[in-house]
């Protein structure tokens, strides 16, 4: 049973699991695209027998506790001694100027940002971080730096291991955690994407995207507020390249995006909207069907 503290993935949320073990119980770990790429990209730069090893340890419960907060993560996992060892995972994460990069390519193709924006982990995400240069997942053992108080000197070590293996199935439910151990959380991530975005479609419009892009209007008067409103129903260019997708997904978007900034009636939006989601997506299911028919 996960104990949250805060669910945010920012530098000053802190995200804690008390005794997990797999839900896997036999062969591969993960569930999502970005679990598996995580899991294969430590099989390419790791010990294999010690992976496999860890692998068992996560499985079996050997693992007390992880925490995850400001881009690190710390576990206690059991071993052949009474006390538990303790493991710290850090990877490298990405400077000013890469992140400016990354984010440039993401709000430079509509599909990914607006996926992004949605909550969803784009599969094209990879090339934006590649085409930067970067990557979002670990390549060498220079990405990682890991310490576990147990006596073997192999890295990873099994408890090592065993916490890479839980990692990447909290990430199937927490994808974003993949940017806080880059050095940016969500909610930064996605508010420069959003002003990318903003910037982009004010440009679209021929208005400059100089200043703040908020306060375009008053920026340029010469655009006025009866020249959005115009405007509001034309189809941008983006809209071209706008699709639906459906995922069959146990945890609703809604609920991966955590609690909302604030409270409708005394209850948090995020609740209030819950039951809104199946019956939307049932409504847009049968949007799709009627456009299939014609």
């Amino acid at each position: 049973m996960a104990a949250k503290k805060n669910t945010s993935d920012s530098g000053s949320g802190v995200y804690l699991k008390k005794s997990p073990v797999l839900k896997s119980t036999r062969g591969a770990v993960g569930e999502t695209w970005w679990s598996k790429r995580f899991v294969r990209a430590l099989e390419d730069i790791s010990d294999s027998p010690r992976l496999s090893r860890g692998k068992r340890y996560a499985r079996n419960g050997s693992v007390t506790s992880i925490r995850y907060q400001a881009g690190v993560v710390q576990a206690k996992v059991r071993g052949s001694m009474r006390t538990p060892y303790d493991v710290t995972i850090t990877f490298r994460d990405y400077d000013s100027d890469e992140w400016e990069s990354v984010i440039d390519g993401m709000a430079g193709q509509a599909i990914i940002a607006a996926r992004l924006l949605s909550g969803e982990m784009p599969e094209e995400l990879e090339e934006v971080f590649t085409s930067a240069g970067l990557s979002l997942f670990p390549r060498s053992d220079d990405d990682i730096v890991t310490t576990c108080s147990c006596p073997d000197w192999a890295n990873p070590c099994k408890h090592i291991a065993a916490v890479y293996y839980i990692l990447a199935e909290w990430f199937d439910e927490n994808p974003f955690f993949l940017f806080g151990l880059r050095g940016m959380g969500r909610e930064e991530v996605l508010e420069a994407l959003r002003k990318r975005r903003s910037a982009v479609a004010v440009a679209g419009t021929d208005v400059p995207a100089e200043g703040v892009v908020e306060d375009a209007v008053c920026a340029h008067p010469a655009f006025s507020p009866e020249d959005y409103l115009r405007n509001f129903w034309k189809a941008g260019s983006d809209l071209d390249l706008f699709e639906f997708r459906f995922y069959d997904e146990p945890v609703p978007a809604i609920r991966r995006l955590g609690s909302a900034p604030f409270t409708l009636g005394g209850k948090d939006l995020s609740e209030r909207l819950l039951p809104v989601y199946p019956v939307a997506r049932k409504y847009a299911l049968g949007l799709t069907d009627m456009e299939k028919d014609r």
